[in-house]
């Protein structure tokens, strides 16, 4: 059986047992404390925990689980991955043991017809109730049942908390066999056994004091490798050998011109990709980029431990984005989202790829010379700050360079690298001249938390009145009274005001109670309760005050257009890029909006050309937006789209643009779209790889700028004495045209002023050791120039070195050179390095020929003096 149709097969066994089948959830859980969804019970800790109301009660899934723990295992062993699927079935209050136990065995043994005398079972030490299931209602004889202890057969989730016995069925990949199965077996004997299935039977309470009591809501939760069911079914060994990884494998053993099952090393390296390829897949589906940090962090370095497993087998350029598409036809119908993002995740790879293949065959050089260097010394630790220059200027993650050295018996000093890691981290500090967004006010948690949530009228006008004081902060203390001049925070029962969220800015306004005037100047929102920042302009506001709150209708209706636009400016995307486009970030205020979004590429003049003219078209429609209230499911039912990594609880509003844009969005927006007015993208840029940035104005802000516009092109043709804007254009080109020619001609008069002088040059040269040293020293003159002075200096000397520094805009440029009958014992490389460095740059090349840089002008002359030390240095 293959794998789609034993997954397929799973979940139909368990739906025709009442379990709600849910599709898989996100690689990025709903959990702050794990990166990853690494089980599948992730997605329902909190309906075991009772914390969410119980819609269903039985549920099953086949879910996408991310583990790199192990990573250094992956491709060494027949079952070792970082991305696989969990096969589970779940109960939530609902059935217990029996059921579990019953259906576990049914499922293996009838479904997928495993042979019953392959299988053995586990139960934990006390589980004298699940030892007689399996004994006395299963019929599976006592010897085959095996009672161990709490490291396998105990399942905590943390130090107290719900707990619980396991019990797991085994695959004897050996049957037949006449000699008795110990548990000592089972437990140490993984070529033979395999843990096919866990049944986590949570039962139990653990209090502090270690004692168990019963737990109130008793659960099932089970976990079952598809990739190790495979390779059961399908008869082998590795779960390498299944129909879930020969595709890929072969397709990089074709790739790399070689076989597999040839050379054990080259294997290694064809599962390692393999298992990568599939894990980086499914992550960047699931919204993750590459970064140095968190989630990001994890996803490069898988990439980059691919790519150089790749190099291993022989590859030069990019391949691991290739072997996408393979993945995407064994899985795409089972996961048909990833699938849709297909094209995107091939760019995003490819991008990863490229970016690292620039440095890494400089990291690997550098690396193989420190090994050599480590070996000479009789040494096994690479000290960490070469660690870390690996890591920050060739892009190698320290897991890499520590798997390297661990193939030489070597270690790298982990301690030294975290301290240059931290000094770095330090020194951005101190460079960052952003705002300092941990100084914002706030209402402190024991303050909010007794206070009931606000209710939001602002869906409905601009204005509130009679709206209740529930609490104002001032200097982070409650406050009974706030005066004329003071500045503080103020919750209200009710609010017109839109709390900051969902990439809209929050509003502006006043507050107003009898003689007492309150400026609004931010409004930000926490767990439900609005907070208004407020100053005192006039009289004073008490905490028993009833208020009108009056919303900028301008700044509103303003922010409105622009969150509108937005969901416009999404769907055109999506309509000319692809379906690969996704929301990655956005801003909506009274002055612009920006959308942040998941492409690969550079917009083209003619794509944003596109945008516009496609977002204006449907403005001029003046089609109607409408709002709808609805769950989650319901909403996604409808094909509505949903922030990325965005957690929705509770009902959602819909928010629809005709036929054009169906999105979960909780902002406030225009009823019909024809009040957006002019819609103009002012800029396009990069924000990360695989994410770009559009800005955009509508409104006011666009004819405004329509106006400057039109404004500076009269003034231009005033000043050119033009007529319309094409004799503008052709007269500027003119000019342009006549001053590049000029710049030539100034450059022509610098470059025969100094190479008529060679002579001259040659015959300044200072004699060291039997080397002729020229030093020259010039202002602004082209680099071009100043290469072709001195390649003619090298024609014409014999054992000389030549360095030329030339000076433009502050900056310094150093050119070194090394006749060719020198450089088996000079390197123009290490010379400009040190001559360089005295101004206070850097640089390098090759011995014949290096260029630098500086940043100390006046340190030239000294600079200079150098060179005649360097040469007699080397």
């Amino acid at each position: 059986m293959n794998s789609n149709e034993l997954r397929a097969l799973f979940l139909k066994f368990f739906a025709e047992r009442g379990h709600t089948i849910k599709p898989s959830f996100s690689l990025i859980p709903d959990d702050s404390t794990l990166l990853f969804t690494v089980a599948g019970m992730v997605p329902f800790k909190n309906n075991f925990l009772g914390k969410v109301p119980l819609t269903f009660t039985r549920a099953a899934t086949s879910q996408k689980c991310i583990r790199t723990n192990d990573i250094e295992n992956v491709g060494r062993t027949r079952r070792h991955h970082t991305f696989f699927e969990m096969l589970g079935n779940f109960s939530f209050g609902d059935y217990f043991k029996e059921d579990a136990i019953k259906w576990g065995w049914e499922f293996l043994t009838t479904a997928v017809k495993l042979p019953a005398d392959r299988l053995y079972v586990t139960v934990y030490l006390d589980d004298n109730e699940a030892f007689d299931i399996w004994n006395k209602k299963m019929n599976i004889p006592a010897d085959r049942i095996f009672r161990l202890g709490k490291e396998t057969n105990f399942w905590e989730m943390g130090t107290v908390g719900p707990c619980g016995y396991c019990s797991e069925i085994y695959y004897d990949f050996e049957a037949g066999k006449n000699d008795r199965v110990t548990a000592k077996d089972i437990e140490t004997n993984d070529n033979r056994f395999l843990e096919v299935w866990n049944l986590v039977f949570t039962q139990f309470d653990k209090q502090a004091d270690g004692s168990l009591g019963p737990l109130k809501q008793k659960n099932i939760d089970t976990g079952m490798g598809l990739e190790r069911l495979a390779a059961v079914s399908q008869g082998v060994l590795s779960n390498f050998e299944t129909d879930l990884f020969m595709p890929i494998i072969k397709e990089i053993a074709a790739k790399a011109g070689t076989e597999y099952g040839k050379k054990a090393e080259a294997d290694v390296s064809m599962r390692v990709i393999a298992d990568h390829a599939r894990a980086v897949t499914f992550l960047i589906g699931d919204g993750v980029l590459p970064s140095n940090e968190g989630r990001g962090y994890v996803l490069r370095r898988l990439i980059r431990r691919a790519v150089r497993h790749g190099r291993l087998l022989g590859f030069k350029g990019p391949f691991l984005s290739d072997i996408v598409p393979v993945i995407m036809d064994m899985m795409g119908k089972a996961y048909p989202d990833t699938a849709q993002r297909k094209d995107y995740i091939i760019q995003i790879i490819k991008l990863e790829e490229e970016k690292f293949q620039e440095t890494m065959d400089k990291g690997l050089e550098i690396l193989n010379q420190e090994i050599e260097t480590l070996k000479k010394s009789v040494s096994a630790v690479l000290p960490g700050d070469v660690a870390f220059k690996l890591y920050d200027t060739f892009g190698f993650p320290l897991e890499i360079t520590e798997e390297i050295l661990k193939e030489h018996s070597m270690t790298t000093d982990r301690d030294s690298f975290k301290k240059n890691m931290e000094a770095q981290r330090e020194a951005a500090k101190k460079a960052w001249k952003g705002v300092n967004q941990d100084s914002q006010e706030t209402v402190p948690e024991e303050i909010i938390k007794n206070i009931p949530e606000t209710k939001f009228t602002g869906y409905d006008g601009f204005s509130g009145e009679g709206c209740r004081v529930l609490a104002m902060v001032k200097n982070r203390m409650k406050t009974d009274s706030l005066k004329q001049g003071d500045k503080a925070l103020v919750i209200l029962d009710k609010t017109p005001f839109y709390g900051e969220g969902g990439g809209q800015m929050g509003d502006r306004g006043e507050l107003t109670a009898d003689g007492m005037v309150a400026e609004v100047v931010d409004t930000q929102k926490s767990e439900g309760r609005y907070i208004h920042h407020v100053n005192i302009i006039k009289g004073g506001l008490q905490s028993t005050s009833i208020v009108k709150a009056e919303v900028n209708a301008d700044s509103r209706s303003a922010i409105m257009k622009n969150h509108t636009a937005t969901h416009l400016l999404q769907a055109a995307l999506r309509s000319i890029l692809g379906a690969h486009v996704e929301q990655a970030g956005s801003y909506v205020g009274p002055d612009r909006l920006r959308f942040d979004f998941t492409h690969f590429a550079p917009l083209s003049v003619e794509e944003i050309k596109n945008v516009e003219k496609t977002v204006n078209g449907w403005i001029q429609k003046s089609m109607p937006v409408s709002v709808d209230v609805m769950t989650v499911d319901d909403a996604k039912k409808t094909g509505a789209m949903a922030l990325f990594e965005e957690k929705y609880k509770g009902d959602v509003r819909v928010v629809s643009v005709g036929s054009v844009s169906k999105e979960l969005c909780a902002g406030t927006h225009l009823h019909n779209i024809g009040e957006t007015g002019l819609f103009k993208i002012i800029s396009s840029s990069s924000t990360a790889a695989g994410i770009r940035r559009i800005e955009a104005i509508t409104g006011d802000a666009s004819y405004a700028r329509v106006l400057d516009n039109e404004g500076f092109i009269n003034d231009m043709r005033e000043t050119f004495k033009t007529n319309g804007l094409k004799e503008l254009g052709e007269k500027v080109a003119r000019l342009i045209k006549d001053n590049r020619e000029l710049e030539k001609q100034v450059e022509d008069v610098k470059k025969a002023g100094i190479m008529k002088n060679i002579d001259e040059y040659i015959s300044s040269a200072v004699d060291v050791d039997g080397v002729k040293v020229i030093t020259l020293k010039f202002g602004d003159v082209e680099k071009d120039v100043v290469r072709q002075l001195g390649d003619v200096l090298r024609e014409k000397v014999k054992k000389g070195v030549i360095v030329i520094a030339s000076a433009a805009g502050g900056r310094i440029s150093f050119l070194s050179m090394v006749t060719d009958d020198l450089t088996d014992r000079l390197d123009a490389s290490k010379i400009v390095k040190q001559v360089a460095a005295v101004c206070g740059g850097g640089g390098g090349g090759k011995k014949n020929m290096a260029e630098a840089g500086g940043r100390d002008v006046s340190k030239i002359d000294e600079a200079l003096l150098t060179v005649a030390k360097a040469v007699r240095g080397l």
